[in-house]
């Protein structure tokens, strides 16, 4: 039936009335016309969201504190300077050589260089044997108490850039380190009671 635009009642009304489905005195259910437009996309995101979340991921990272150590008698500038990163000893069955290490040197924000893991220390140490190994003491707040976990990387022999300008490497340079350990599933991660589900092989 074509609406009138001249008539006083809706299209939904003539024909509930024509059709012998109205009740006196009760009013009459309407639904809008875009519900039924919209109701069928509202399920389509939801269901998207579902898929998403059950076969989505998320990248896992773990951080720590690194310093910078000079080769035996090596001045500033010179190369062979390595990074050494201290990550928190649960991560150490995690680690692997040619992960990407990102690190950032304290107090210069654009300094980032991300290198590969190029070794590791077998096992988890304690803080003294950290020291003892690097020559370098660490103020309680700046490393793991539960134990270390100790990975290497090369640094570059040309140094960094910070401010616009070109630094070179100093032994005892403190900095932050990222590393990327995989990914793992987004379902999961939001609802760890689900991870039985899905196995521990997602990263």
């Amino acid at each position: 039936m074509a609406e009138d635009p001249r008539s006083l009642f809706r299209r939904q009304a003539l024909e509930a009335h024509a059709a012998g489905q109205e009740l006196p005195g009760s009013p009459l259910r309407i639904s809008p016309r875009w519900v039924a437009y919209v109701f069928p996309l509202l399920m389509a995101a939801l269901l998207s969201l579902g898929l998403v979340a059950a076969w989505g991921s998320v990248g896992d990272f773990g951080q720590g504190r690194a310093v910078v150590v000079l080769p035996q008698g090596g001045e500033s500038g010179s190369s062979g300077a390595r990074v050494v990163a201290l990550f928190p000893g649960h991560l150490r069955p995690l680690l692997k050589e040619g992960m990407p290490l990102r690190f950032e040197v304290d107090g210069f924000r654009d300094s980032v260089k991300t290198v590969p893991v190029a070794q590791l220390e077998e096992g988890v140490l304690s803080v003294a044997q950290v020291e003892e190994r690097l020559g370098v003491d660490f103020a309680d707040s700046e490393v793991p108490v539960e134990g270390i976990a100790v990975v290497y990387g090369e640094l570059p022999a040309e140094g960094f850039e910070a401010t616009g300008e070109s630094l070179t490497w100093h032994h005892g340079l403190r900095g932050r380190v990222h590393i990327s350990l995989g990914e793992r599933r987004l379902l999961p991660t939001l609802l760890p009671g689900l991870q039985p589900l899905f196995g521990d092989d997602e990263r």
